[in-house]
C-alpha cells in the first residue's frame, strides 16, 4: 500500500489521521478448507453455505438443509436450493411468509430458468 499527502501554498486546513493494520487472508489458501464459501474476518474467517444448505457442526462442510421456510421479517430474499448454481432434482420447497396485520407482501421474482 502506498499513501501520499501533498499540499500546496493556497490552503491550510486540518489534516487527517489514519490507522493501518495487516491481516492474514485465511481464505486465500484452499478456500479456508470451506466446502462452499469462505469469508475472511479480522483475525479469523468463517465458512458459509449456499442457499438450501446449512453449515455442518464442524464449521467447514455443508449439508442439505430442510426446504420448508417460515419468514416473518419485513423484507428478505428467497432463493432456490444451491443458488446461483443448478438446483438439485426431486426437491419440494415452500416459503411461508407472514407480515404485520394490515400489511401486504409483494414478491418480485427474477427467474433464470
Amino acid at each position: 500500500m502506498r499513501v501520499e499527502f501533498k499540499s500546496d501554498n493556497t490552503v491550510s486546513k486540518r489534516g487527517f489521521r489514519a490507522h493501518f493494520f495487516s491481516d492474514k487472508d485465511e481464505c486465500a489458501k484452499d478456500n479456508g478448507w470451506c466446502q462452499h464459501e469462505c469469508v475472511n474476518t479480522f483475525g479469523s474467517y468463517l465458512c458459509r453455505c449456499r442457499h438450501g444448505y446449512r453449515l455442518h457442526e464442524n464449521g467447514h462442510d455443508c449439508k442439505e438443509a430442510g426446504c420448508s421456510h417460515k419468514i416473518s421479517s419485513a423484507e428478505g430474499t428467497l432463493a432456490s436450493p444451491n443458488w446461483p448454481d443448478k438446483y438439485p432434482s426431486r426437491r419440494e420447497c415452500s416459503w411461508n411468509i407472514s407480515s404485520t396485520s394490515g400489511h401486504r407482501v409483494k414478491l418480485v421474482s427474477h427467474f433464470h430458468g
